[in-house]
């Protein structure tokens, strides 16, 4: 009976982490990059204050369309920061407001771009992105190391009480995470100490946890800002549990395809080795950069 259930334990986890399960994951890190209503890879500007006013200046083409802070001659929209809420103001006539529960409002410019206001989820800021609708059918998706068993390992959990550790994202903005204790485990045969963060809220139920981190292949082959590996949860995890840690699903941060993320900085741990599995650098960097 004993040797029944391991069997099915273990035909359980091959099937979990065996090579056609990852590229159907694969499929759905395309699709929700396509899909996330905070997918800025067709982003082409940004802007954001914590109070006052943005004025949209709208050019001729897409990329003459910009967000600026101080009042021009002439503006397509005007959007003003009044505490709990937005006042946005289309062509000077027609006004909406946004509040923290209606947080988003888009606008099809007459050159064809898409600009949207957004009262920031995480900070209360005014938020203005000018999108190119035409720039996100250029996305050829993610590039990834080939299918590697020897990264699939098994992770210690060390669980610590949960506190809050500040940090702040490449737009400045400083925020918090929870730590809620460490991970080990040994891959290409060095013993490696993982802090494991979670930015759900406070009295949820623990449902991932998130691996970040830097390693040798940072800045040639992998996205120099650093990585992360979130491990989904069926169960919260107990102190001293083994579990498995799949880094073939290790993924950049978003940063690496557009500057427009809210890509933390200061969370990253480095490591001595360089985890060749997961997602690599996109091609169109490595081609700019030589």
């Amino acid at each position: 009976m004993i040797t029944l259930i391991s069997c099915l334990i273990l035909n359980l986890w091959a099937e979990k982490f065996d090579q056609p399960h990852w590229q159907n994951w694969k499929s759905e890190q395309y699709k929700n990059a396509l899909t996330s209503p905070t997918s800025f890879l067709n982003a082409t500007q940004l802007s954001f204050q914590e109070s006052g006013s943005l004025y949209l200046v709208v050019g001729k083409t897409r990329k003459d369309t910009r967000w600026v802070k101080e009042e021009p001659k002439k503006y397509e929209i005007i959007a003003e920061h009044q505490g709990d809420r937005i006042r946005v103001q289309v062509r000077k006539k027609s006004s909406q407001y946004l509040t923290k529960q209606k947080r988003r409002q888009e606008i099809k410019l007459p050159n064809g771009a898409i600009a949207e206001v957004v009262f920031g989820r995480r900070v209360g800021k005014l938020w203005g992105y000018v999108y190119d609708p035409d720039q996100i059918k250029k996305f050829t998706g993610f590039r990834f190391y080939p299918f590697n068993e020897k990264a699939i390992v098994t992770g210690h959990f060390k669980k610590h009480p949960k506190k809050f550790v500040s940090y702040k994202t490449v737009q400045g903005d400083l925020t918090k995470v929870s730590k809620v204790g460490t991970v080990s485990f040994i891959f290409n045969g060095v013993e490696t100490y993982l802090n494991a963060y979670n930015w759900q809220k406070e009295n949820e139920a623990l449902k991932y946890i998130a691996l970040v981190f830097t390693d040798l292949t940072g800045g040639s082959e992998t996205y120099a800002g650093g990585r992360e590996l979130v491990v989904e949860l069926e169960k919260p995890l107990k102190d001293g549990q083994k579990f498995t840690l799949d880094f073939n699903r290790t993924t950049n941060f978003y940063c690496a395809h557009s500057p427009f993320w809210h890509c933390p900085t200061g969370l990253q741990q480095k490591v001595n080795s360089a985890f060749k599995a997961g997602e690599m650098l996109p091609l169109k960097k490595i081609v700019s950069s030589r």
